[in-house]
């Protein structure tokens, strides 16, 4: 499931967006794993969205 599509589906359900969250690495990491540090700056593990049901 695309990002569009799981957005786009809690919208049409009656809910808003309040927030979008893309957690990132703390610098730290960099230290430990630097490419994988990268890689996580340019595409998140994972996103974190706050919905308000408006129905």
């Amino acid at each position: 499931m695309t990002l569009q599509t799981f957005l786009n589906e809690l919208l049409d359900a009656g809910f808003a967006l309040e927030r979008v969250v893309e957690p990132q690495a703390a610098e730290e990491a960099r230290r430990i794993d630097e490419r994988r540090f990268l890689k996580t700056r340019q595409m998140p593990f994972f996103i974190a969205v706050r919905m308000r049901k408006t129905r």
